[in-house]
């Protein structure tokens, strides 16, 4: 029986797919788990996991999907009671799903976790890393929050139908407004040690573009929702 379905969006993800699975293949638990990508590429990334990742049930859609959408999609796949949310450019650590599972056994329905740097060699990648995900470092201490990221989400199904779901129209911002209407009805907990690192962008560039976009659409879902 399953207890856990791991929900993964993904685009373009071709250089950080299989990264991101053989981590979550190669779990140390005895809790049994799926692992679901909701996939919208126009890359390598769907060959990839029908190729090398028979085991991991793909979804895979004709045009690209916004990540809430892609999460929306797969939980409506998912067999499991728990769902784990991961990005595709992330690495889970070995223990990620037996301590994210800890902690909702103990009584919390949605916990998240740390976000450590999987790309440390430049100072972009410094930058974007501490822009992005100050408030949830290895060294934080444990506490509840009322915000965390989707990279490193965990809930029960119940709570995630509760909440109603993510916006499936929100190009960034979607982890923002479902821990706003969660945390009026959930305790949040934020532990470190569920753990995960993300490969952070490493160019000017990408960099300006990501944060470009994702202030422009933050700031039109603060208006829209009174945030």
């Amino acid at each position: 029986m399953t207890t856990v379905s791991v929900v993964i969006p993904a685009y373009n993800s071709e250089r950080f797919i299989s990264r991101c699975l053989h981590s979550l293949e190669n779990q140390q638990t005895d809790i049994p788990y799926e692992i679901i990508v909701v996939d919208s590429s126009k890359d390598s990334t769907p060959n990839i996991i029908r190729t090398h990742f028979p085991s991991v049930k793909l979804i895979h859609l004709e045009t690209q999907t916004m990540p809430g959408a892609g999460r929306n999609i797969g939980v409506k796949e998912a067999k499991g009671e728990i769902i784990a949310f991961i990005d595709s450019d992330c690495v889970a650590h070995p223990h990620w799903i037996n301590d994210a599972v800890r902690d909702i056994r103990s009584g919390y329905e949605i916990v998240g976790g740390s976000v450590a740097n999987g790309n440390p060699e430049t100072l972009v990648s410094i930058a974007d890393h501490i822009i992005t995900f100050n408030e949830f470092l290895p060294y934080m201490p444990r506490r509840e929050v009322p915000f965390m990221p989707t990279c490193n989400f965990i809930c029960t199904k119940k709570a995630f139908h509760d909440v109603g779901g993510f916006s499936d129209d929100l190009f960034a911002g979607e982890d923002t407004l479902f821990s706003y209407h969660a945390a009026k009805k959930y305790k949040l907990l934020f532990n470190p040690s569920i753990k995960i690192r993300h490969h952070n962008r490493d160019t000017f560039k990408k960099f300006f573009s990501h944060h470009y976009t994702f202030g422009r659409h933050s700031s039109i879902l603060r208006k829209r929702n009174d945030l």
